[in-house]
């Protein structure tokens, strides 16, 4: 199934080609759950537009869908997606994928120095509903 029109697909694809590092999504939940299907579909379709710089594996579990990260550049990240991540959450696994590639988040240089004077871990929470 395809999610985007041919020019956003192709330039979805070139974006994610261009990823400095390779980085693997991890979709747990239980295949005899729709919503979990879909994710997996979701997902493998996120894959085939590049491949060489992503891929992802199924892990068996709780019933409703749980989507997290992997890659060699930041392995203490904990961002998670639960439930299907299409609509705004599309956006945002993508801008998460490319995060741990290494790719630096574009933000200005105010923010960048109020974040630089975090000096501890920060937990956030943020939810969505579908749009």
């Amino acid at each position: 199934m395809s999610y985007l029109q041919n020019q956003d697909e192709h330039a979805l694809s070139q974006r994610l080609a261009s990823l400095p590092s390779a980085v693997e999504v991890v979709v747990e939940g239980s295949i005899e759950h729709p919503i979990v299907v879909e994710t997996l579909d979701v997902v493998s379709y996120l894959v085939s537009l590049s491949p060489e710089t992503l891929s992802y594996e199924h892990h068996s579990g709780a019933l409703d869908p749980k989507v997290w990260l992997q890659s060699q550049v930041f392995r203490s990240l904990d961002i998670t997606f639960w439930g299907v991540p299409t609509g705004l959450e599309f956006t945002a696994l993508v801008e998460a994928i490319e995060l741990y590639s290494g790719i630096a988040p574009q933000t200005d240089v105010t923010t960048r120095s109020l974040l630089e004077q975090i000096s501890s871990r920060i937990a956030a929470s943020i939810f969505v509903s579908p749009t």
